[in-house]
């Protein structure tokens, strides 16, 4: 069996620090407990009143040699349950809680990025779909990476 490619083992990386986000690890917000990778579920009013949703954007390949230089655009998404008392305020705690889990330990994710490292992008509040019992902010992190020919 192949070993995971490098944007696997990213994301991988990214998701087991966002599910560290607990209060009894010292983080404000238990949004850790309802992690999702990819598309965010459709949540309604039995779900959990916070959670996180990591999406892939379009990646931006740089260099095409050897091997690609590739910068990956990652949106983490703060969702709270918009029926809670303050949740943009909410939101804001979990988005403060996603930069310290993601940010403080390293910012090449144990080796897996090129340069240095993780940058930041911009951070916005998400627009609420209809019927939507959430509201949320996003903010974009580029994992540039490197990858071969052939061998991710």
């Amino acid at each position: 069996m192949p070993l995971p490619s490098v944007r696997e083992q990213i994301l991988d990386a990214v998701q087991t620090r966002l599910v560290a986000i607990v209060t009894t690890a010292g983080f404000a917000t238990n949004a850790g407990q309802n992690v999702h990778l990819g598309e965010m579920p459709a949540l309604g009013p039995d779900d959990p009143t916070q959670g996180i949703c990591v999406v892939v954007l379009d990646d931006e390949p740089k260099i095409q040699a050897v091997g690609f230089q590739i910068d990956i655009p990652l949106q983490i998404q703060a969702l709270v349950s918009a029926d809670m008392d303050e949740p943009f305020r909410d939101a804001e705690a979990i988005l403060a809680d996603v930069k310290r889990a993601i940010e403080l330990p390293d910012r090449n994710l144990n080796g897996l990025l090129v340069w240095h490292g993780l940058v930041r992008g911009t951070t916005q509040t998400l627009q609420r779909k209809d019927g939507s019992q959430y509201v949320g902010i996003a903010i974009e992190y580029r994992a540039p990476m490197r990858e071969n020919w052939g061998n991710p």
